[in-house]
């Protein structure tokens, strides 16, 4: 019972975990007003006149982002590919937001979520929220149900044993101790 609970809690903190990931974005290394910025746009607009761009290397963060919206799209095949690539990047976040990944789109391959609400959602992240909180739902649901069919056991055993108990009494004519 409380397995149930503590997992429902861990895919909904992992839910959160990859997309607060998509929110990050790198930093601006150049401060405004100062010699070196001022130096540094000089540099910037005569590499955009060549078509030459320095970008930061954001791949890691590119297949995080993917592999996000195929997940938000039921792509489940493709969003692994994608947590794959950001795994193979090997810095130890990269690893454990993969592994994260990796799980919640084997649970919502498993439990066929991706129908649940993606038509109702015009962003990628919403879509899966809505997903897990789907997700979490259903998990609260079959929490409950075990928890109904534990309390009809524990009746039916404890009536067992008050049957049994009676049949000793029975059988040896003596009360049970």
């Amino acid at each position: 019972m409380r397995h149930c609970q503590r997992l429902a809690t861990s895919f909904l903190l992992a839910a959160i975990a990859l997309l607060s990931g998509c929110s990050v974005l790198p930093a601006q290394d150049g401060v405004a007003g100062s010699a070196d910025s001022s130096a540094m746009s000089d540099r910037d607009m005569s590499e955009s006149s060549s078509g030459v761009c320095q970008c930061p290397d954001d791949t890691q963060l590119d297949q995080f982002s993917i592999a996000l919206q195929a997940l938000s799209r039921g792509n489940h095949e493709s969003a692994r590919l994608a947590f794959t690539r950001h795994a193979e990047v090997g810095s130890e976040q990269n690893l454990s937001e993969a592994s994260a990944g990796l799980a919640l789109a084997d649970i919502l391959a498993q439990n066929g979520s991706e129908s649940a609400t993606r038509a109702d959602s015009d962003s990628d992240r919403a879509a899966l929220i809505q997903m897990v909180v789907s997700l979490i739902a259903d998990l609260q649901g079959q929490f409950a149900e075990l928890e109904a069919q534990n309390a009809a056991l524990t009746v039916d055993l404890e009536k067992r044993e008050e049957a049994l108990k009676r049949l000793r009494e029975l059988t040896l004519g003596q009360p049970e101790g």
